[in-house]
Parts: structure tokens; C-alpha cells; sequence
């Protein structure tokens, strides 16, 4: 009887709004912290200029449709340095592929054998889904996706709408706490083995506010959250390009303006 309690409990506490987006904002802070895990202030690495172009470069296609889950970049750059090759990663987590689409693009002396493009391809993870484990849009998305629902017509439920943009803050000003990393990794001695472009922080961030602004309408109290929200994101982003997030602000001040 205890445990029949304890589990219609833990069921009914579990499906509330708040412990959904709690368990969402875990999983977005663990996916920041490991595709970001230098902050603002740490010592920049070296780029070693301009990359390579890859036209047309060799190319590795996944073997099967679906989302690109995540990149293994460690096994990627020991591939690449005992081969001596240059590898573009072209298709990013969260990315969708088909058989046709690239995954890789490699430059080489020489080309490499199947078996060593089955190894780099197995680099790759494609799966019928998207996860949050590389793929910080989607994790972001998930918590966007609740609040849209929640300022739809049928839904009107702008309370919860409030608690995403509380939960998007606080990943985004994570977010914009960490210095981006840089597109080129090197290996041991110093040579270009991987150019891969990261994840832009600002493109993360005004994707996100600007999809809720979207579902706001006039709602005084979603537009003043947000506001409020894109205020801490811009402080802690101090030193990063914000023109498009200052531009948004200033769009939702004057929608508030209007509102009120």
C-alpha cells in the first residue's frame, strides 16, 4: 500500500509543468556545459588561420536517412591524425541527412580505404530522432515548444508560458557565459586535423525569445518577462555580438509600450 502511494505520488508530481521543464533545464544545462565547457574570460586557443576549402574534397555519406545525434570529435581527431587527412564535419547534431547528403568532407594525399571511411563514418551517430545530447537547438526548442502551446488561442495558459521564459533565461545566460569555441582543432603537434562551426549563441538565443515573442501577442505580462529575460541574457553576453539581441529588445519594448 505504502509503494502503491508513494508511486501515484511520484506519478502526479512528475507530470506537473514545473518538474517537466526542471528535468528540461537539467538537460540543457548538461548539453551547455559539454559543447561550451571553457567560460568568458579563459585563455582563447590558437585557430592556426583560415581553414582549407573542402570543394570538392572526398566525401563520407551517413548510410542511412535520419538526425545526426552526435559527432565522437576524439575519435574523429585520432582518425585524422594517424591518416594525415583534414576533416570538415558538415553536418552538425540535429542536423537531418538523407544517404545522398555529405556528413564529412575530407581532404587527403591520398584517399583512404572503405575500412577507414567505415571508421570515420561510425563517428558519426544518425538515428531516427533528435536528442539533446549535442543538440543544443533541440534542447532549447523542447522548452520554446512548451510555451508556444501555452499562448495558443485554444491553450491561453500564459502561467506557463512565464515558466519557460524563466527556464530559457536561465539556460541562455548560461550559454552566454561560455566563450564559444573555435571552429579548427588541432592535433598534438599543432596540425589542422577538424574544422567543425560551433553553435552560435546568438542565433540560440534570438531564435529562442523571438519564436515565444512570436505566440505573445499583446499579453503584457509574457512581453515584460521577456524583456526582462533578454535584459540578462545581454549583461552576461558582455563582450559577444548582440546586435540582434539589442534589436529584439528594443521590438518587445515597443510592443510592451503599445500593450500598456
Amino acid at each position: 500500500l505504502a509503494v502503491l502511494i508513494y508511486f501515484i505520488h511520484h506519478t502526479a508530481s512528475s507530470i506537473r509543468i514545473e518538474s517537466l521543464l526542471a528535468s528540461l533545464a537539467d538537460e540543457t544545462a548538461a548539453t551547455i556545459d559539454r559543447l561550451f565547457p571553457e567560460r568568458l574570460g579563459d585563455e582563447e586557443p590558437e585557430t592556426g588561420g583560415e581553414p582549407p576549402d573542402f570543394q570538392p574534397g572526398l566525401i563520407v555519406r551517413p548510410q542511412a536517412s535520419g538526425y545526426v545525434q552526435s559527432v565522437d570529435s576524439s575519435s574523429l581527431l585520432r582518425l585524422a591524425s594517424e591518416e594525415n587527412l583534414v576533416i570538415n564535419v558538415v553536418a552538425r547534431p540535429g542536423t537531418f541527412v538523407t544517404e545522398r547528403d555529405p556528413l564529412l568532407r575530407i581532404l587527403a594525399t591520398k584517399a583512404p580505404g572503405e575500412e577507414k571511411l567505415d571508421a570515420q563514418r561510425s563517428t558519426v551517430i544518425v538515428g531516427i530522432e533528435r536528442t539533446p545530447y549535442q543538440d543544443l537547438d533541440f534542447s532549447i526548442r523542447r522548452i520554446v515548444e512548451i510555451a508556444q502551446r501555452a499562448l495558443s488561442p485554444g491553450i491561453n495558459d500564459p502561467t506557463t508560458a512565464l515558466y519557460c521564459i524563466d527556464r530559457l533565461r536561465e539556460a541562455l545566460v548560461r550559454l552566454a557565459e561560455r566563450r564559444t569555441p573555435s571552429r579548427c582543432r588541432h592535433d598534438d603537434e599543432g596540425r589542422l586535423r577538424i574544422v567543425a562551426e560551433p553553435v552560435s549563441f546568438e542565433a540560440v538565443a534570438v531564435g529562442a525569445f523571438g519564436a515565444v515573442a512570436l505566440y505573445a501577442g499583446t499579453d503584457s505580462d509574457v512581453l515584460r518577462a521577456l524583456a526582462s529575460a533578454l535584459d540578462a541574457v545581454i549583461a552576461a553576453a558582455e563582450g559577444k555580438d548582440r546586435a540582434r539581441l539589442l534589436g529584439l529588445r528594443r521590438s518587445l519594448r515597443q510592443r510592451l509600450s503599445d500593450a500598456t
